[in-house]
């Protein structure tokens, strides 16, 4: 882990159980986005195709608080759309997952999988390892 990606990436909750080749595949495969204060993360209506994950800053849905180590999203193409609008009240960094890359990480780190499947609010078989269409 001797990159900063990868050091932010390993002290996030959602990423401690992971040895040190997970967060080096994880630091590959996730794309890193820094978003300026008050730009929308994710649409209310708009169809979730990926994982978001917040590696500094904060964002908002107006109730909800989301920093570092929140999720947004599931990165599952299972026609769920966002259910609330998601802002960025400070500037923030996030690590994005699209599908397939979502899906490498369930499949490669079962812990991963464990922690999203008890934390996020989505049916626990949209976690399931099927294929990518």
């Amino acid at each position: 882990m001797a990159d900063r990606k990868s050091r932010r990436i390993g002290n996030l909750g959602l990423f401690r159980e992971c040895g040190a080749r997970d967060v080096e595949w994880i630091a590959r495969h996730a794309d890193e986005i820094d978003l300026p204060a008050g730009r929308v993360v994710a649409t209310e209506g708009d169809r979730i195709r990926e994982l978001i994950v917040i590696l500094d800053g904060v964002a908002s849905d107006g109730t909800v608080v989301y920093g570092p180590g929140s999720t947004i999203g599931a990165g599952l193409p299972d026609d769920r759309c966002h259910d609330t609008t998601i802002q960025a009240v400070t500037a923030v960094r996030v690590l994005v997952f699209g599908v397939a890359a979502c899906r490498g990480l369930l499949n490669r780190v079962p812990a991963v999988r464990a922690t999203l499947a008890a934390s996020l609010p989505v049916p626990q078989e949209s976690l399931s390892l099927r294929a990518v269409s």
